[in-house]
């Protein structure tokens, strides 16, 4: 019996729920829609959609190939003998034109990445944002 009423409960609500499905909205709360709305989220700012699809190819850079080990906060795993980009000695120590070659060309046991130019440049000012 409780069976049978929680079926009779879920069919009710399932049939609630799609009969809501099918019904646009009503006008007064629909906004105008544009062709920049394609290339953007609600809340992203408006910086050109090539400058984004950088930055996000620079992030997924990060987490799949720098991660492992020089750590999400740049200060190393301990699985290699690599710097602590956080530390400001280290940070003063180099120049963007060396964090470019080191990523470009490898450096030590890291290897070279073949990269677009943007998303070395974003790498590099990832690299420097960890600093404390």
């Amino acid at each position: 019996m409780v069976v049978r009423l929680r079926l009779a409960l879920a069919v009710a609500a399932l049939s609630l729920v799609a009969s809501a499905c099918d019904k646009a909205p009503p006008v007064a709360q629909a906004t105008p829609w544009t062709a920049a709305d394609h290339e953007r989220l609600p809340g992203e700012d408006d910086a050109p959609a090539a400058s984004r699809r950088t930055m996000t190819l620079a992030e997924q850079v990060w987490g799949q190939r720098c991660v492992a080990c020089h750590g999400a906060n740049g200060q190393g795993t301990g699985m290699a003998a690599v710097p602590n980009f956080a530390s400001a000695a280290w940070q003063a120590s180099r120049k963007d034109e060396e964090l470019v070659a080191s990523i470009l060309h490898g450096r030590g046991a890291m290897p070279k990445f073949d990269l677009p130019e943007g998303t070395v440049k974003e790498l590099v000012a990832a690299v420097r944002s960890l600093a404390r």
